[in-house]
Parts: structure tokens; sequence; C-alpha cells
């Protein structure tokens, strides 16, 4: 299965691949690039050919750094999205079970005044009743048919009818007033909801902008690795050339030392010798038969 976003290693200065990879991961080598297959319990590979013309000469992008993980302010971020998300939540939750245990609060007692209400005009209605049932038997006992006990008759009426009045607007006054209160802590719900979301957003922001320092400042310090490694790769390099140059000079000096006490000797050096000395054949030869012309040999 092809990798979605392979890791490219630089081949260490040896010739062999960084240690500590994965499967997946692809070594940049001056052959071409090897993809790990496998990695065996001694840390060595297995490893398979991917690409012969993606080489240390041609690749151009920037290679990873063995045992460094990825940045992973990448998985913060999201955690500390799903923390403000839940932060959130959590909050118009209680702010709408504060709403809703006040609403029920007002709507109980909505109830009761309605209970009070009627018993109010239950008893009123009983009071005209026994008042209408004593003015009828004292204008009887009198033997008043009409005038007085008629207008008494009818002023017990007028009273039922404004007592049961002052009732009902009573009852119409509380139930608006109820009816307001609760649209009012509704109201109320959602301003402590939308300054909870500005709560939230704040420490989501303040968070974010840490996180995001953070990050900038792990990957300056990945950044700084990765030069460290690589300016250590240079002057390994370095190292090593120089080296092989210091070597390439002794075998040089080596070999012209001994050609040249094999040509005194009337011995002709080998083409490597003859190199070193600076000569050639021709004139080792004119050499050799001057120093037997001269009786040297």
């Amino acid at each position: 299965m092809a990798d979605n976003n392979p890791k490219y290693y630089r081949v260490g200065p040896d010739g062999n691949a960084p240690t500590g990879l994965s499967v997946g991961d692809h070594v940049v080598t001056g052959g071409g690039t090897y993809r790990i297959d496998a990695v065996h319990t001694d840390g060595s590979y297995v490893s398979s050919l991917v690409d012969r013309s993606l080489t240390t000469e041609t690749y151009h992008g920037e290679y990873a750094t063995p045992g460094v993980r990825e940045n992973p302010s990448g998985s913060m971020k999201d955690l500390l999205a799903s923390w403000s998300e839940a932060a959130l939540r959590q909050k118009e939750t209680k702010i709408d079970e504060q709403t809703e245990a006040s609403v029920a609060a007002l709507g109980d007692a909505l109830a009761q005044a309605n209970e009070r209400a009627q018993t109010e005009r239950d008893r009123n209605e009983i009071d005209a009743a026994k008042a209408k049932d004593n003015a009828a038997l004292y204008a009887e006992a009198r033997g008043d048919r009409g005038g007085i006990g008629q207008a008494q008759y009818n002023e017990i009426e007028a009273e039922r009818l404004r007592n049961r009045q002052a009732i009902s607007t009573a009852q119409t006054r509380i139930a608006a007033e109820t009816a307001r209160q609760i649209a009012a802590l509704r109201a109320k719900g959602e301003f402590q909801k939308a300054d909870a979301l500005l709560d939230v957003t704040q420490k989501y922001l303040r968070e974010l902008l840490t996180l995001e320092k953070w990050s900038a400042n792990w990957a300056n310090t990945q950044s700084q690795l990765r030069r460290s490694v690589e300016q250590w790769e240079r002057s390994y390099a370095q190292t090593i050339a120089g080296a092989e140059h210091t070597v390439s000079r002794e075998r040089q000096s080596q070999l012209a030392s001994s050609g040249d006490a094999l040509l005194k000797a009337g011995v002709m050096p080998s083409a490597e010798q003859l190199a070193a000395m600076g000569m050639t054949a021709e004139q080792a030869r004119a050499y050799i038969d001057s120093l037997i012309r001269h009786g040297k040999l």
C-alpha cells in the first residue's frame, strides 16, 4: 500500500540508513530512494528501491530528523477545540437548567395564585348567597315586599359582582406579570449564554495563541536540531575527505619514493609510480640508459 505522506531521511555519511526509522519511511541515497519495508528486532532494515532517479543530488525537499516526533500542535488544537465546545455546551446546559427551574417556580406560583383566586370566587359566591338569604328573611319578617328590602338585595348582588371582577382583575394581573417574568428569565438566559460564549471564546483564543507560540518554538527547536545534524554531517564528510586526501598524498609520496629507488637501481618503475614521480616511461628509459652509459649500473 502506498504511503500518503512518507518521511524522507538522508543516508548517513557511512552509507547506512539512520537508526530509529519506521516502516514506510524513505531513505534518499546517492543511488536512489529506498523504502523501509520491515524493521528487525536488532534495528536493521529490510528495504526496497522505490525511485532510482530520486537521489541526494536530485532531492531538494526537507529531510526529516531521525528520532524527532512530528509537531503535536495539530492534535492539541483539536483537543482545545473539543474542550471549548464541551465547556460552552456545559455552560449553556447549566443556564437552561437554571432558567427552566425559575420558570417552573413561576408556573407553580401562578397555579397557586389561580387556586387562591378560585377559592376567593367561591367564598364570594357563598357570602353573597348568605347575605341574600339574610336580606330576604329580614324583609319577610318585616313584611317588606320591595322598597328597602329590594334595594338591599340589589346592593348585595352588586357587591358580589364587584368582588368577582376584582378577583378576576387580580388574577389577570398576576398571569401577565408571571408571563413577563418568564420572558425576562428566558431573555436573561439567552444573554447569559451569549456571555458564556464570549467567555469561552476568549479563553479558547488565549489558549490557542499560547499553543501557536509553543508550536513555533517547537518547530524552531526542531529546525535548529536539523541544522545541527546537517552541520555535523558536513563536518564529518569534510573530515573524511580530508583524511582521504591526506592518505592519497602520503601514498603518492610513497609511490614516488619507491619509484625513484627503482629507477636509480636501473629498474623501470610501474606506471603508477611514474605518475607519482611526474615522469613518463620514455624519460625513465632515458635515465636508465644514461646510467648504463656512464657505468653507474
